[in-house]
């Protein structure tokens, strides 16, 4: 089962009690970015930069990074050069899947994929946090250890949920703009609707590398963010249907050259996609939590989303999740979802 973390208070109050109870993670997470860091000298001047928009853009978010950097006895340039290490363009892979209408209300499943190397590389030591803050804001969501991450997959105890896959952006950016986590987060501990979200979101310019992001409500209202850094941009779902999902390529026409997929990602993002055409749409899989498990579960000849999925694909899945904003609930299974159970976190 994936390790979880209660926590609560302040944003420094809960940044220093993820810092205590993960210290020896985000120490070798920081080694690992110290050799990264040999790659890139100009990380050390940009994370100055870089800090100051997101204290000025997010504050809350700012203060959770200093007390991350205090539990875990790191300095606030090293835990900032791990947030810094967050942005590189790497060509992870995840599915994302939002039914808006099922017997157990709005659903959101999502499957986070990788390379082979990642589910036991000490890189993605992927942990839970449910974390109640004082103002009455509580959410629950993945994360790497090492850093403050909000683009996986995260609810919210208003009735927000979404999940998030890698695509890139050619695009140039800026780190005088706040960087996509801190928006993301600050998002998810404010809004409570995906209206709410989207005007949230479309604030400001975003430094990062990016992504699609499903998102659903416990009203049963979903989109696609397709996030080509630094723009936002909104896709709808298909007239009439009642699902909505992302892989790692964007669909919208303005950003369908703005990807940076290399061949074999976008070979494998494509099927994927072209497999829930399939199912969702032309063979109208039911909508239930059930369904949605199995086809994040599925793999083989047929295609499916659980990775790898044939003896040509490159990557795993490390981890499932299934939210469900209605009720408040939130699965895991720890592994590829054909193999191990979905256990509750919340």
């Amino acid at each position: 089962m994936i390790q979880v973390l209660r926590l609560q208070g302040t944003p420094r109050e809960v940044g220093r009690q993820y810092g205590e109870a993960c210290r020896e993670g985000f120490r070798a997470f920081h080694a690992r970015v110290r050799e990264l860091a040999q790659e890139h000298n100009e990380w050390c001047d940009e994370i100055h930069v870089m800090g100051e928009a997101i204290a000025s853009h997010y504050p809350r978010y700012y203060q959770e990074l200093a007390g991350m950097a205090e539990g875990a006895n790191l300095t606030l340039d090293e835990a900032l050069l791990n947030h810094r290490r967050l942005l590189l363009a790497e060509f992870t892979c995840c599915t994302n899947i939002a039914f808006f209408n099922t017997p157990a209300g709005p659903i959101l499943g999502k499957n986070l994929d990788g390379a082979p190397s990642q589910p036991n590389d000490p890189d993605y030591n992927f942990i839970a946090r449910h974390v109640r803050y004082e103002n009455g804001q509580e959410i629950v969501h993945t994360t790497i250890v090492g850093d403050l991450m909000s683009r996986d997959t995260c609810l919210n105890v208003r009735g927000l949920a979404f999940g998030g896959s890698s695509v890139g952006s050619v695009f140039q950016k800026s780190l005088r703009n706040p960087t996509l986590e801190a928006g993301l987060y600050e998002m998810i501990c404010s809004c409570a609707t995906v209206p709410e979200a989207i005007a949230f979101l479309r604030r400001y310019p975003y430094v990062g590398k990016g992504y699609n992001f499903v998102f659903v409500d416990a009203q049963g209202q979903g989109v696609v963010l397709e996030v080509a850094c630094p723009l936002v941009q909104v896709r709808q779902p298909e007239p009439g249907e009642d699902v909505i999902f992302c892989t790692n390529h964007y669909n919208l026409p303005a950003l369908l050259h703005a990807d940076r997929r290399p061949p074999l990602g976008m070979e494998y993002s494509q099927k994927r996609f072209r497999f829930l055409q399939r199912k969702l749409y032309q063979e109208r899989a039911p909508r239930t939590v059930e369904q949605i498990k199995a086809l994040l579960s599925a793999y083989g000849p047929q295609g499916g989303l659980c990775r790898p999925i044939d003896d040509g694909d490159p990557s795993v899945t490390a981890m499932s999740v299934v939210a469900r904003p209605q009720e408040g609930r939130f699965e895991v299974a720890y592994g590829r979802p054909c193999e191990v159970a979905y256990e509750r976190v919340l």
